[in-house]
This record gives C-alpha cells, structure tokens and sequence, in this order.
C-alpha cells in the first residue's frame, strides 16, 4: 500500500513557464555577427501556442517529422510586425511551409540546431533571431490536462459521466533525460469509443464527451510516428481521496498550494469536480492551473485544517504555518559631503 500523505510536486506537473519569448537582439542587443536593421529596434518576440499544461508561449523543440507555427510580435510597438520580412535558416534540418502577415510555419526534418533569422529580405539586416531544435520523439503520453498528479507512473483513470479533459505530451530523448516537444501538426482519433465525441481546442489539448464506463483508444500521431494507440480507462466511482502535502515549511504571508487525489483502489481517477474547506477560513481559492488543488495565503501563524471532497468522499490535511519572516531593513548610508562641481548640468538645472 502507498502512503496517503503524498508529496505533490506543483511545480513539476504545471509549471509557470517563465522562458522568454524574446530573440537574441531584443535580450542582449544586436549580435556581433550580425548587421541589423533600424526597422526592429528593439528586437522581435517569438511567440509559439502555450502547451495544455504549461502557461507561456515560448519556443521548444520540434518533434522530428512534425511542425511549429511561430508569431512575430514588434518590441517596440507591441503589435505584429508589419515591416517586410524574411525568414531563414542558418542549417539544415528545417524547411519553412507557410508564411502568411506575421506569422510562419517550420517543418522539423532531421535532428538539427539552427537559428531562424528573420530579416529584411532587400539587405539581409537583421530584425531579430532565435535559437531551434528538432529532436526525434520517442514517446507520446495522454494526461489529465488540468489537474496534478501525486506520481506521473501510477494508473489513471477518468470518472464516467463528465467530459474527459486531457493533453498530448511529446517527448524526445536529450542528454541527461528527456525533452518536451512541439508538434502543432498533431492527429488524435478516437477508436472503439461507442458514442463518444472528441473536440479539439488547441494542437494538444482536446476533450472526449460520452465516454461510456470501461474505456476506450486513441490513436495519435505526431512527429514520425503514425497511429499511436494509447488506451484511456473510465470508471464510475472512487473508492477514497488522499492528501498530499505541501513541500517543506509554510510561512504567512507566502502563497502555497495544497492538492488532493481521488482513487479508485491503486489507480488515481481525475476528472472530478472538487470542493475545499479551509478552517479556520484563510484566503485561498482553486487553483486556476489544477482543479484538485487549493492556493492558500495564511496571514498569521498557526494550524489550518484544508478538507478536500469530491464524490461523496472526502479527507483532511492539517497545515503548520510558521511565523512570518522578519522584515530586513538596509542600513541607512552614511551622509555624503557635496562635491563641489559634481552635479551634471541637467541636475544643476533642476536645482
């Protein structure tokens, strides 16, 4: 038996994604090994859809044989770049297939590095570049798009009667583990599922209506890979909830997040609607990344006791708040004597 006090990794299963959109001249100015253009002064945004689970909409590697739409945003307006432009590839390994107003589409065909340079197609000035990758897939996974899961590795099922909400995730291997991939060209088809409706709402994120209880298959293809079946179980109950706990110390005044798992013996059953009870009553609110998953922001130290129900069953973790931590002031600095004729003229003139 495994222990109900799990501990959740937020962080790992949703993560805030923070890696910038930005090119290598918007970061760092123009390259040294580049001429660039006064149209795009302060560089270009490179902007790709968000992945189901990740917020963001940053560039990430290209599933070999698969494909990436990417957008040209203008730093200095904060609009779609509307200058002239043209795309191009430093290597091998990529093909442009589309190019329409700001926006184009690249075509991974072998594992490659590169950057794509966008210019002015008259001098070859350069308006900004960003760094691509195509990495051959090795795997592909279904998973609950919106909710945290206590161990990636454990059984899944999802609960009859309620739409099932789930993401594509492409992986590839890399030196020192695996890689997410991108593939916006991406199939799912559902096979043997009676009745059932599957809706497409971005290129990896999709919801299956009407699945009846037992499961069915769906068969995805992305990258090189064709007719993928992978089979999705749907039950119609659970049998408890478990409680996961918050990693490491709690402080007031900072934010945590408290998650919960519905089971129905060993599997996890995600797809529940979920309800939370906070005693004594704290701010918090639903996760808006996870819905079995509650943020807290505790103010005082003390115990907060957070219930978590969903189907008829419930279960409660017991939460230690610590002291807020004290307040650092910085040392005042000592008084200056004015040098006489340090001020600038500008300074002066505001005297």
């Amino acid at each position: 038996m495994h222990s109900p006090r799990l501990l959740f990794t937020f962080a790992a299963s949703l993560s805030l994604a923070s890696a910038c959109t930005w090119g290598d001249r918007a970061l760092d100015g123009c390259p040294e090994d580049e001429v660039c253009s006064d149209q795009t002064p302060s560089g270009l945004s490179f902007r790709a859809q968000p992945l189901a689970d990740v917020l963001g909409q940053q560039i990430r590697p290209i599933a070999v044989g698969g494909t990436l739409s990417i957008s040209l945003i203008d730093l200095r307006t904060g609009e779609e770049l509307t200058a002239p432009w043209t795309p191009k590839l430093t290597r091998d390994g990529f093909e442009i297939t589309d190019q329409l107003r700001n926006t184009l589409r690249l075509r991974a065909t072998a594992p490659s590095r590169a950057f794509l340079r966008i210019v002015d197609g008259r001098n070859d000035e350069l308006y900004d570049r960003h760094a691509i990758e195509a990495i051959a897939m090795t795997r592909a996974t279904i998973v609950p798009a919106r909710e945290v899961m206590s161990d990636p590795g454990r059984p899944q099922a999802w609960i009859a009667g309620s739409p099932i909400d789930i993401a594509a995730k492409l992986y590839g291997d890399v030196s020192g583990g695996e890689e997410r991939l991108v593939d916006d060209s991406l199939r799912l088809q559902l096979v043997n599922a009676g009745g059932a409706v599957l809706d497409q709402h971005s290129w990896d994120h999709f919801t299956v209506r009407n699945a009846a209880v037992g499961g069915f298959a769906l068969s995805l293809s992305a990258g090189a890979a064709r007719d993928l079946s992978i089979p999705i179980t749907v039950v119609d109950g659970i049998d408890s909830i478990v409680a996961g706990k918050t990693e490491g110390p709690v402080t007031a005044g900072e934010g945590t997040v408290v998650c919960f798992e519905a089971r129905r013996g060993e599997t996890a059953v995600v797809g529940l609607d979920w309800t939370f009870k906070v005693e004594p009553a704290v701010d918090n609110s639903p996760s808006f990344l996870s819905s079995n998953c509650v943020f807290l922001m505790p103010k005082v130290q003390g115990k907060i006791t957070v219930t978590g129900s969903a189907r008829d069953h419930s279960t409660s973790l017991v939460v230690d708040v610590l002291p807020p931590k004290p307040t650092v002031r910085a040392a005042a600095l000592p008084e200056q004597p004015e040098l006489e004729g340090s001020l600038g003229e500008r300074a002066r003139s505001l005297q």
